[in-house]
């Protein structure tokens, strides 16, 4: 890692992170570029001022879109003067004002795979991470599934960092990708006794490793090896993932252009199809929580598909959530500081208050490097 060293004047407003994640993972969160995609919805806004609150190197806001009426229910960086101006620029001194050590640069140009995957090739300043946030999927600025998975795939080949996350109304979800080799500490305590039988406790370091899979991965994952009543507690909760799978699967065969394309029925169906694909009975997802299959999709199509291309389905309690769940994972990845909680597909449910995270597509779990003390470690 290359040497970095803190201003005076960033020490002291850093000091909390500091306490908190020591001084090696505060100088790789201040040396961490994020690009954020499309700069449209509340999630998008939340992870940028949390990411610019905590002093990453630079946030790089990539939109075309202008502001409308929609994007003043978005969060506090438009005002109603704002109205027709470019998102990203109209949005940039709000942003700027929160840290002035953090760059934060924007560019006007629409938020394809494409033009995302221009920093991550041929550019010496290197990217961090890669946040594809967009809370409408048939807004023009949305991404299909395959183009989702093929910016994964680059972001892989790259060694940057993938993330992406929606809000739906109240509920919403975040996925991430951090490669084959993720690493990070965890602090260990146990208790045993002296000779004198009181209590000597000892604490320690420990680097681990864990491996992710990309998109293409988790949409594949194996349910099949449980038996039935195994699967219906893995499914507990995941409802709305197959709902949001199910619309990319209805966008990507181009049998829904828009919202009004697509019916409860259709969706129910769409769903079914995507079980049974991985060898899933369908009533077992309904019998999970004891869920009306109706009465679920017609709220999910309720809440998850605004009618108006550039509306966002945002709540501003759930992109608060996402937003500080999702700009906390990143800076836990780049830090290394804490095991990832998002391993690797969340599901939150605002009206329940719950968030369970399903480790799908073959996941690999946390494995122990190195033992020693914290400087120790930090050293390797």
């Amino acid at each position: 890692m290359t040497s970095f060293y803190l201003l005076p004047e960033e020490a002291a407003l850093y000091d909390r992170q500091l306490r908190l994640w020591g001084s090696v993972a505060q100088s790789r969160i201040r040396q961490c570029r994020v690009l954020i995609a499309p700069f449209q919805g509340g999630v998008a806004i939340e992870t940028a001022k949390n990411l610019i609150l905590a002093g990453v190197k630079e946030v790089i806001l990539l939109d075309d879109g202008d502001v409308d009426g929609y994007s003043l229910t978005a969060g506090f960086v438009w005002r109603e003067e704002d109205v027709g101006q470019k998102r990203v620029e109209a949005a940039h001194a709000r942003l700027s004002s929160l840290n002035p050590h953090v760059t934060i640069t924007t560019v006007v140009k629409p938020p394809t795979a494409e033009s995302i995957l221009r920093f991550l090739t041929g550019s010496d300043k290197v990217l961090s991470a890669v946040v594809y946030t967009n809370s409408n999927p048939f807004s023009p600025s949305s991404l299909s599934q395959s183009s989702l998975q093929q910016l994964n795939a680059e972001c892989r080949s790259a060694k940057v960092k993938f993330h992406a996350s929606s809000s739906q109304g109240l509920d919403g979800w975040i996925f991430q990708d951090l490669g084959d080799d993720h690493q990070f500490l965890v602090e260990r305590k146990s208790t045993h006794r002296d000779e004198k039988n009181a209590a000597v406790e000892k604490t320690w370091t420990e680097l681990q490793e864990q491996s992710f899979v990309p998109l293409t991965a988790a949409l594949q994952h194996d349910w099949k090896a449980r038996n039935a009543n195994a699967v219906k507690r893995s499914l507990k909760g995941s409802e709305n993932m197959w709902g949001t799978w199910a619309i990319w699967k209805l966008q990507e065969s181009g049998s829904a252009q828009g919202p009004e394309d697509i019916l409860p029925s259709t969706l129910l169906a769409t769903v079914e199809e995507l079980m049974k694909s991985v060898k899933l009975d369908v009533n077992l997802l309904w019998s999970a929580e004891g869920i009306d299959a109706q009465k679920w999709a017609e709220t999910f199509l309720t809440n998850a598909l605004p009618v108006h291309p550039t509306q966002p389905a945002d709540f501003a309690p759930t992109t608060a959530v996402l937003g500080g769940i999702l700009s906390q994972e990143i800076l836990n990845s780049v830090g290394g500081r804490e095991a990832p909680k998002v391993a690797n597909w969340l599901m939150f449910y605002g009206l329940k208050g719950q968030g369970p995270v399903f480790s799908l597509g073959g996941l690999g779990a946390a494995k122990s490097k190195i033992e020693g003390s914290a400087a120790e470690v930090a050293a390797a």
